[in-house]
């Protein structure tokens, strides 16, 4: 009986840390008072991602897109973050997904991670105002054609924007440091 008691109350924290729960083709797994959307597999064309969702009576607030969330969903076409509680979007979470055009994320993310839009059809990006860390490949052979970059932003990382063939302008604050291959083989961009 202790022993069965000692078990409950070691693994019950557990439990709760990995409590997920799907929403119109949308899986979040909770943390606290936030969720973390960690599968949108099936999503296509565009997709709009609410700053909260409800789910069983208790209101969570979205605050990142996780690890791969929409990696290989070949019929996105675009996705829309609602309001401002977003704050990390995750490593390659739209990797591969090559028919993607737009991402719209709100002001308040402030991290990107490695290879987020690898060879995705993402031509503008408009990057928030408090964006802080890129990640390495973020946009690896995208579509991009221009960016903006925030002072906010300390360092664009190795291979960022490589293979963006079709890359034109990119504004960068003088404060942020640039990899010496960041913009690796994008024979259109003059610097």
């Amino acid at each position: 009986m202790v022993r069965l008691l000692f078990l409950l109350l070691f693994f019950a924290p557990f439990s709760l840390l990995a409590q997920t729960f799907t929403l119109r083709d949308m899986t979040y797994q909770v943390s606290g008072t936030e969720v973390t959307l960690i599968s949108a597999s099936k999503s296509q064309g565009d997709v709009f991602i609410p700053s909260s969702v409800t789910y069983s009576g208790t209101t969570y607030l979205v605050t990142a897109i996780g690890d791969r969330a929409f990696a290989g969903c070949k019929r996105l076409r675009g996705v829309s973050v609602v309001g401002d509680a977003l704050r990390y979007v995750g490593v390659s979470a739209f990797q591969g997904c090559t028919f993607l055009e737009y991402v719209l994320l709100p002001e308040s993310v402030t991290e990107i991670g490695d290879d987020c839009f690898n060879m995705t059809n993402v031509q503008e990006f408009d990057c928030p105002k408090n964006l802080r860390k890129l990640g390495r490949r973020a946009f690896y052979f995208s579509g991009l054609r221009q960016v903006v970059l925030p002072a906010t932003l300390e360092e664009i990382p190795s291979r960022a924007f490589a293979g963006c063939a079709d890359l034109t302008s990119v504004s960068v604050p003088a404060t942020v440091k640039v990899a010496d291959d960041a913009f690796f083989n994008c024979p259109k961009l003059n610097r």
